[in-house]
């Protein structure tokens, strides 16, 4: 047994020490340029995609964990010193643009070059949900677990373009069926989340892979 406890502190330390790494990204945004963030949606099809693919068997995220989502991003952001512009100024752009490229469709990138000129962003962070799945079952007892994937993306307004993109996807899974998944056992408190929990922790590693 105190074999096994020093092999799992082990492991813990060593996600730590990655975790400290990650922190350290340069940041695609320069802090002098201006960003805007999207409201987080779901991807309803391919052509809503700037890259990637959407999983089958997904489930449809409700309004409102996707709004949960949007105030969790943006207090995270703030709580770095990152200034942006939140969804409050976006989401206006947001279907304005759809509005206006429903007479004129153009690509997925178009669009949310579109979006970052109509808030006078010099950079649009996206966060585009791509599967979800609710757990079924409690805290301590699921019968199917909960799983997300997202993709977060940060589009050049001015040089139209796609600057970087970071994909997260994680279905939680028994400490017992995978041990590599000790670091994210711990941080759950040993229970099984739910799926805005799970996308609540691709925004904390998207912003430490962004450097934002």
């Amino acid at each position: 047994m105190r074999i096994f406890l020093l092999f799992l502190t082990s492991i813990v330390v060593a996600a730590m020490v990655l975790g400290c790494q990650a922190r350290q990204a340069a940041s695609p945004v320069e802090e002098t340029l201006s960003m805007a963030v999207a409201a987080f949606h779901q991807a309803g099809s391919v052509e809503e995609l700037l890259a990637g693919h959407i999983p089958p068997g997904s489930e449809t995220a409700s309004a409102e964990s996707l709004r949960s989502l949007d105030a969790y991003l943006g207090s995270q952001l703030s709580s770095r010193g990152r200034a942006h512009m939140d969804v409050s100024l976006t989401t206006p752009c947001e279907e304005q643009t759809a509005q206006a490229m429903s007479e004129e469709p153009g690509s997925a990138l178009e669009y949310w070059v579109k979006v970052g000129q109509c808030v006078s962003a010099d950079y649009v962070l996206v966060p585009q949900v791509v599967y979800w799945k609710e757990r079924q079952g409690s805290a301590v007892g699921s019968v199917e677990p909960a799983g997300v994937a997202i993709d977060f993306y940060v589009v050049d307004v001015k040089g139209f373009g796609l600057v970087t993109r970071y994909h997260y996807e994680e279905t939680q899974v028994a400490l017992s069926d995978n041990l590599l998944t000790i670091d994210a056992f711990v941080s759950r408190g040993g229970q099984w989340v739910m799926a805005e929990e799970l996308a609540k922790e691709a925004i904390t590693k998207a912003l430490d892979q962004f450097g934002l």
